[in-house]
């Protein structure tokens, strides 16, 4: 099977942020928050256009995770438009196609997904893997195609590496990284991180995300949610 990534673009999104969500507390105590980062925001790492996905808490405080391909090692500045809020602390890339962005003093983050401005849902939970079958239904939030939804097809694997679940929704350049999640009423259950799109063997173009459950455990780390 072929892969095609959603290579990163060069395109800036401004973002509308609104005032009702979970505060995950990455800035010190007192310290005047002037950036509030959501699932869905873009990110754009040393001139190049990615999505930004899920805050996760770990041992070394909170982080927010991208596709790795996004950068080239670790260290490269992280913009939301052309202001900085942050760096790439890890990068697991290539043998797994993520990456996590350590903000900034002054940065915080609400587990809301928001795309173009577009508030989908606060966060509530998360689908494993022994969820993610064929015919279940998630959507994408992308800086380039907005929101779309389709159905997972197969699980595969990405360059031979990670395992990856492949289906129907749409994304193109620019969207890597972005949020997929499922809708619960009004509120959203994380489900992983779009990565890219692969041709299967019967030539059909899926596109491909890491699950949650993967991810979390790669890099040790906890989801924080809404309670309800």
């Amino acid at each position: 099977m072929s892969k095609v990534i959603a290579r990163p673009v060069l395109l800036l999104v401004l973002t509308v942020i609104t005032s009702f969500a979970l505060l995950l507390q990455s800035a010190p105590a007192g310290a005047a928050v002037w950036y509030w980062y959501k699932p869905g925001h873009p990110m754009n790492i040393a001139g190049a256009g990615c999505t930004g996905s899920w805050a996760l808490r770990g041992s070394d405080g909170m982080f927010f995770l991208t596709a790795g391909h996004c950068a080239s090692g670790v260290n490269a500045v992280v913009s939301g438009t052309d202001t900085r809020f942050g760096f790439v602390r890890r990068n697991e890339d290539p043998s797994m196609d993520a990456l996590l962005v350590q903000p900034d003093s002054g940065v915080d983050a609400y587990q809301i997904v928001e795309v173009n401005g577009i508030t989908v849902g606060r966060t509530t939970g998360m689908v494993h893997n022994w969820s993610l079958t064929p015919g279940t239904v998630v959507s994408k939030g992308g800086r380039t195609t907005g929101i779309t939804s389709g159905t997972i097809r197969v699980q595969s694997t990405w360059d031979g590496r990670e395992r990856v679940y492949c289906g129907d929704y749409a994304a193109c350049a620019g969207d890597s990284g972005g949020p997929v999640y499922q809708k619960a009423g009004s509120s959203v259950l994380a489900v992983g991180v779009h990565v890219g799109r692969q041709r299967q063997p019967s030539g059909v173009l899926y596109s491909c995300f890491i699950s949650i459950d993967d991810l979390l455990a790669r890099f040790g780390a906890w989801l924080p949610v809404f309670s309800g």
